[in-house]
């Protein structure tokens, strides 16, 4: 029936195959639980009123230090006139306190990265000018801020999405 050898050797690949599993998961859940990644996606439904788009995107962020280094793809979008962090809530629209992309002729990216760069203190407006790049993250960890990516078809914002902690909830 059973033997202690063949016991023996499924002991170690069960041992084997969970560490295969387990450190990898375990690594994986780490990296994505830091307190200093954020991101958002980014969709029409959560323009204020929505907007009827296929457009989306997703914007990602990572504290370094003290600046915000970033960078936002988007799908099916055009005639792209400007990307801005607001302050407002779910539901709210808010003042910009941050400009990711602003362009005087509209861009056509249709897909794959719109910007990607680095947001340091000298770069926060409205509210947001003179304080520093931990503000603006404090406003990331309560969910007070929204990223709005305005086209010439839509001025006030074509596709929209809060940022918040990569394990945060949306």
């Amino acid at each position: 029936m059973f033997n202690n050898e063949n016991m023996m050797k499924n002991c170690y690949i069960l041992l084997l195959l969970s560490m295969f599993i387990i450190i990898p998961l375990f690594s994986f859940t780490t990296a994505l639980s830091e307190n200093n990644k954020y991101f958002t996606p980014l969709t029409g439904k959560e323009e204020v009123p929505p907007v009827n788009t296929n457009s989306t995107g997703i914007a990602l962020f990572d504290l370094v230090d003290n600046h915000l280094n970033f960078k936002v793809n988007v799908t099916m979008l055009d005639n792209i006139k400007s990307a801005n962090i607001h302050l407002g809530e779910f539901g709210q629209n808010g003042e910009i306190i941050a400009s990711l992309l602003k362009s005087s002729s509209p861009l056509n990216v249709q897909n794959g990265t719109l910007v990607e760069g680095q947001l340091t203190s000298a770069d926060l407006a409205g509210s947001l000018k003179g304080k520093t790049i931990n503000d603006l993250v404090n406003l990331f960890n309560n969910t007070k801020t929204f990223l709005n990516i305005q086209t010439k078809e839509y001025p006030n914002g074509e596709i929209r999405g809060q940022i918040t902690t990569v394990n945060g909830t949306i």
